[in-house]
């Protein structure tokens, strides 16, 4: 079955920590398109979805600790071999994935997490979600 499930945590910002998560409804099966959204943004700010691997972002093995690149309490997940915008508004941006209908995707395993832009938060000016993992399902 298609699935959605949450990993690590987030880092807080100056609206709190943000949140990826599936829209309502919304789930990973071959042949549809998956919503995502990233909540608690910022009025005015952005976030980008990276999708990958939750063990190493080529020679990174993760997760990654973010302290010392000047976001302190904050931990790279997932890899960014796919980065998606999540556009939107009102502290809450999306994204959407198209899942194509192929039988080999079937069973198949994706992570993801998302970085928000936050001036105030920290020296990096960023703040990240929780990971997730989506897994393709079909019906």
């Amino acid at each position: 079955p298609a699935d959605w499930r949450a990993f690590g945590n987030g880092c807080a910002g100056s609206a709190g920590t943000p949140v990826l998560d599936a829209a309502p409804g919304s789930l990973p099966w071959l042949g549809d398109t998956f919503l995502l959204r990233v909540a608690t943004v910022p009025t005015g700010q952005s976030a980008l979805v990276a999708f990958g691997s939750r063990t190493h972002w080529g020679a990174v093995t993760l997760p990654l600790p973010l302290d010392p690149y000047g976001m302190p309490g904050c931990t790279l997940l997932a890899g960014g071999s796919i980065l998606l915008f999540a556009s939107g508004s009102g502290g809450t941006g999306s994204v959407a994935v198209a899942i194509p209908n192929q039988a080999g995707l079937l069973g198949a395993t994706l992570d993801a997490q998302a970085c928000v832009t936050d001036p105030g938060a920290n020296a990096a000016g960023l703040v990240t979600t929780q990971g997730g993992t989506l897994t393709v399902g079909g019906r």
